[in-house]
């Protein structure tokens, strides 16, 4: 058994390599040097102590030994998108075909010499231990998606098809067979994608949406939104591509497959990525088989149907440029937003000077945090001020226990005249959890008086921060989730500090922290997080305000 996997964790499947040697079989395993690092070393010795052959390959400029396949006997090759992880096999869409070819096993070992006889090969020895006695466990039973907002895979099926064409990579070739493809399609491209930023292949598709006649849809993970294909992302869907986005806590949609004219199917290890291209050690395979374009074509026709649409930002209009809260709307008042001008300063950390004073001081327990906040809550005159890493998501567990109190205190201490302010962090990428929680937050919360910011994603704020009335501070380590406020899960550590009078630079100190501009409504604020995202990764700043003034977005340019 010979195999190439990028990053094998799972137990299940590490247990079953090391029972191999014991049995007659060699098992050869090459991973990349990732793998190597301190938290894998009990895993590593575990194969080793069992005889199982292990390499790490390192390819040169940080390049990553990324396949995902198997060969079995030099008769079957299992290929696919997969990493031997609990996440692959429980969380992710995946897929991986098993492919009875000798021929094609030939040429998957054959690569597999030529890596390990390579210099980016080093061999890992075991430490000479005798291998502790295996008690091989069942395999557990696939975790299976329940609706709403999820769709179950369909179970293995048998095709008689062409043997595929084979590629490794770092190699231009597939990509340009891909993209020839792509621009000769007559009637229908389907991709399922993790990551998708090659020039040749982004160019393909933007070019074939553009010319028509060709219906094209893209299903990408959600990290596509967060990071610097974003861009990808807008050219794609503006250039008249159907793009649909899936991810959520911890589940990806891990596949890089494309089905052109129900005839070409590609799948493998490499994402459609320059890393892929030009760095990584990776495998890719093109079946012309009608057949099973189809059946893949099928399943990414109902897995569509839980991925969420991408809407491309279109030009700001008059219409639309400022959203004025209606006169009485808010119980009290909020400070007036307005579309974001300063758009040099998104990855600058503005530091605050460091200064002496005296205070009266007292730790508190985590079962005193959440009762002296309240107290403090309770007690304002004037001011609250708060800088927030985490807020629950709402529910009923949260609304009954602590959390739900002190919402209920700060609606209340913004009714009755005080000015209260809440920070809250946003996550770098969309697809964490807090994003929709606090987006939440802020509707609610602004709907009360209360006036929510949000920081930007490009500066990770992770204060924990109160002031009230500008004398009074709880700072420390309690996010506001009911098992750090309660201590029921977690361990924190807060204090209170009171000073003798009034402390201006409590204000200074908060209002210095970089936050969304327009916060008028969710529509405007998730448009200026979106265009943020976009325009920190331009480093030609020219580019970013052409690209920014195309949106009808207004800016001033630092001198």
């Amino acid at each position: 058994m010979d195999l190439a996997q990028f990053y094998v964790t799972h137990p299940d499947l590490i247990d079953a390599l090391c029972a191999l040697p014991a049995k007659g079989i060699q098992v050869r395993l090459l991973t990349d040097v990732t793998m190597g690092e301190a938290a894998q070393q009990p895993t590593l010795d575990k194969l080793t102590r069992h005889g199982v052959l292990l390499y790490l390959i390192e390819p040169p400029k940080r390049g990553k030994m990324h396949m995902k396949c198997l060969v079995v006997d030099a008769k079957t090759v299992v290929a696919g998108t997969a990493n031997w992880t609990q996440q692959a096999f429980d969380l992710n869409f995946e897929d991986t075909l098993k492919i009875a070819s000798p021929a094609l096993a030939a040429v998957y070992l054959a690569k597999m010499d030529e890596l390990t006889s390579s210099d980016m090969a080093s061999e890992v020895h075991g430490s000479g231990a005798k291998p502790a006695r295996l008690n091989f466990p069942l395999p557990k039973p696939p975790v299976v998606r329940t609706p709403p907002g999820r769709v179950n895979a369909p179970g293995g099926r048998k095709f008689t098809v062409p043997a595929p064409e084979s590629f490794f990579l770092p190699n231009p070739e597939p990509f340009d067979r891909l993209a020839a493809q792509i621009r000769s399609a007559t009637s229908r491209i389907d991709v399922a994608i993790f990551l998708l930023n090659e020039d040749r292949i982004v160019s393909a598709l933007t070019e074939r949406a553009k010319a028509r006649g060709c219906a094209i849809r893209i299903l990408a993970d959600v990290g596509m939104l967060g990071s610097g294909n974003l861009e990808v992302l807008q050219n794609l869907a503006t250039a008249g591509v159907e793009i649909r986005t899936f991810g959520s806590d911890r589940e990806n949609l891990h596949m890089k497959t494309g089905v052109i004219d129900g005839h070409f199917f590609w799948t493998g290890s490499a994402n459609w990525t320059k890393g892929a291209m030009s760095l990584n050690v990776e495998d890719m395979l093109c079946f012309d088989a009608p057949e099973l374009a189809a059946w893949y074509g099928k399943w990414m026709d109902g897995f569509a149907k839980v991925c969420q649409p991408f809407a491309p930002l279109q030009a700001q209009t008059a219409s639309n440029a400022t959203h004025p809260a209606p006169a009485g709307k808010w119980p009290v008042g909020l400070p007036s937003t307005a579309p974001r001008a300063d758009w040099d300063h998104l990855v600058e950390h503005v530091d605050f000077p460091p200064l002496e004073t005296n205070a009266w001081t007292a730790y508190l327990p985590d079962e005193a945090y959440a009762p002296v906040l309240l107290d403090l809550i309770r007690k304002a005159h004037q001011t609250i001020l708060i800088a927030m890493y985490k807020v629950a998501e709402s529910g009923e567990k949260a609304a009954a226990g602590f959390h739900g109190q002190i919402v209920s205190e700060l609606e209340k201490a913004a009714a009755r005249g005080v000015y209260v302010s809440l920070l809250l962090h946003v996550p770098v990428s969309p697809q964490d959890a807090l994003y929709d929680a606090h987006s939440h937050w802020a509707e609610r919360l602004r709907a009360k008086g209360i006036d929510v910011r949000l920081s930007l994603p490009t500066l990770p704020m992770h204060e924990k921060f109160v002031s009230v009335d500008l004398c009074k501070v709880l700072v420390g380590s309690h996010n506001w989730s009911e098992g750090a406020l309660d201590g029921s899960r977690v361990y924190e550590s807060s204090a209170l500090v009171v000073y003798p009078q009034q402390q201006k630079w409590l204000a200074d100190y908060f209002f210095s922290r970089p936050s969304v501009s327009d916060m008028s409504s969710r529509e405007a604020w998730e448009r200026e997080l979106t265009l943020i995202r976009h325009a920190k990764n331009m480093d030609d700043n020219l580019e970013k305000y052409q690209f920014l003034e195309s949106l009808g977005v207004e800016t001033e340019a630092t001198p």
